[in-house]
């Protein structure tokens, strides 16, 4: 289990994280066209997917590329 200090560390790091990403995110729904909206998201759905297979497939390369 972890130590509350490691807890504390990674609550701080999400939140800085939101802090940064809500307003950017906001900004683009609503001042941006919805292309610049498809940008962010399409990087953070290609990690999503490659997270999905590298635990689904681990080491099964020819299923990861091909998902």
């Amino acid at each position: 289990m972890a130590d509350s200090g490691t807890v504390r560390s990674n609550l701080v790091m999400r939140l800085l994280t939101a802090a940064v990403a809500v307003p950017v995110i906001l900004y683009l729904l609503y001042a941006c066209p919805p292309v610049a909206f498809y940008f962010l998201v399409l990087p953070a759905a290609l990690v999503g997917t490659l997270e999905l297979f590298a635990m689904t497939h681990a080491g099964d390369r020819p299923s990861q590329v091909f998902g």
